[in-house]
């Protein structure tokens, strides 16, 4: 923890700030017992979807978020609504993995709360996200994802509309 602490605050590079998503994919252990928190905190000191997504993408699993689910669930809501638009990315992102390879609704209806919540946004940092997020979940959540696109695509973001559309049509982006 202390060195993923250096890197997301005291880390000059680029380089250095993604290094940190790179050394948690290797540390299951850590990953599995570290307090959500610590997202928040390191979440603080990055920029872009090149150092936000090194971070959250994949990292977590399931597994990972069940383990201290209301931990989880508290610090995801809070990205959700934060000002700074990486946390906001965050928020849909943290959820890609577990959502495209768990069952468990918790993850689906929290990521349709995030989704509804920054669905208005315009910059591609959060309608990209949203789309990946919806994309990720046909796999296991198709009916969910139909029903949800459906209702929805006059107020998502159009890129999103477009690619779940042809994901759900041919099975690709």
């Amino acid at each position: 923890v202390n060195l993923l602490n250096s890197l997301y605050e005291k880390g000059n590079s680029s380089t250095e700030k993604c290094l940190g998503g790179y050394l948690l994919e290797y540390m299951p252990k850590l990953r599995n017992r570290m307090k959500p928190q610590l997202l928040d905190k390191w979440l603080e000191n990055l920029t872009g979807w090149a150092q936000v997504d090194s971070l959250c993408q994949s990292k977590f699993g399931a597994k990972d978020l069940l383990n201290q689910w209301y931990e989880w669930k508290k610090l995801i809501k809070n990205l959700n609504k934060s000002s700074n638009i990486n946390k906001r990315r965050a928020s849909l992102v943290l959820l890609t993995k577990p959502a495209r390879d768990s069952k468990e609704e918790r993850f689906t209806r929290l990521a349709f709360e995030n989704i509804e919540t920054l669905k208005k946004e315009k910059d591609k940092l959060i309608t990209k996200a949203i789309s990946w997020l919806l994309r990720d979940m046909i796999q296991l959540h198709r009916e969910e994802v139909e029903t949800y696109l459906e209702k929805n695509k006059d107020t998502l973001p159009k890129i999103a509309v477009r690619e779940t559309t042809k994901k759900l049509e041919t099975g690709r982006k």
